[in-house]
């Protein structure tokens, strides 16, 4: 597969937002001020509490392009940004560093009483937004991927070290949005469901065979269903998925996967439904 075709999703993480936001506030005016790199505020006075006010203020452009930019977006919309790859990934930083310079540009045009727009100028500061951001930038994608897949790894270990079987002889009866019946199966014998838009693909067990059942359901009318079987549970927005059906977790940076027997694909668990997963494990 080529690289920049590899997955690299961008999840909404409160706690690692906050130090990130943080991080990005504080770096700036401190490198600025402390190095002075040469053609960010000449004649810096480090004595002159008023020139460190007002070179906070490059910290708080960062901070707030980096809320606006890498927090509102992916928290309001997580199905783009957890299905990015590097290539488009690497396109939204070099974004982020563009609305970033801008408003580094227009504040010190501010401070500085320079009036119209100078592309000369503009491009001075993007330089040195980029040559003193992406130091900080390479930290944190490293330290994200690195968080992740230890998180990841341990809980597939977990999965794998506590993975075993139950049955189950509960019936079933799965509904359609009118609330007629349209599939009854074994509770155990269910493997996942699949989201096909106005329906959803069944796949489950019928007499060691696997059996794949395209019904016009909803992933929530299989929620409903299941509410009794604490196996089955939502891994993604796209899936629900029978845990007793799992015979391999695999962790690493961009994410957790499962295994289901006699099952090819390979089933995503989204951030937002890592805890679930985790939190059945608990249980047995």
């Amino acid at each position: 597969m080529n690289l920049f075709n590899e997955p690299f999703s961008i999840e909404y993480d409160l706690k690692a937002d906050i130090r990130i936001i943080i991080l990005v506030t504080v770096f700036p005016p401190l490198f600025i001020g402390l190095f002075q790199p040469i053609g960010i505020f000449e004649g810096f006075d480090k004595s002159n509490m008023f020139n460190w006010i007002v070179l906070m203020g490059f910290g708080l452009m960062s901070g707030l392009m980096t809320f606006l930019y890498g927090v509102l977006l992916p928290m309001n919309f997580p199905r783009v940004f957890e299905n990015l790859t590097i290539l488009t990934a690497a396109i939204y930083y070099a974004l982020f560093f563009f609305l970033v310079a801008s408003a580094n540009y227009f504040y010190k045009s501010f401070w500085e009483g320079i009036s119209g727009f100078s592309w000369i100028e503009f491009f001075s500061v993007f330089k040195y937004t980029f040559l003193i951001g992406i130091f900080p930038m390479i930290f944190i994608l490293f330290w994200i991927q690195q968080k992740r897949m230890k998180s990841n790894l341990k809980a597939a270990q977990q999965i794998n070290d506590k993975l075993k079987y139950e049955s189950g002889l509960e019936e079933i009866t799965i509904h359609s949005g009118n609330n007629k019946s349209i599939l009854r199966l074994n509770a155990h014998s269910f493997l996942y469901a699949e989201n096909a838009d106005n329906y959803v693909w069944m796949y489950y067990e019928k007499d060691s065979k696997l059996q794949k059942n395209l019904v016009r359901t909803s992933l929530k009318n299989i929620e409903r269903a299941f509410s009794n079987v604490n196996a089955v549970v939502r891994i993604h927005r796209s899936y629900i998925v029978n845990l007793n059906k799992v015979t391999n977790a695999e962790g690493n940076s961009r994410g957790l996967t499962l295994n289901l027997v006699k099952i090819e694909n390979i089933l995503p668990v989204s951030r937002k439904y890592f805890k679930i997963v985790t939190e059945y494990l608990k249980t047995l």
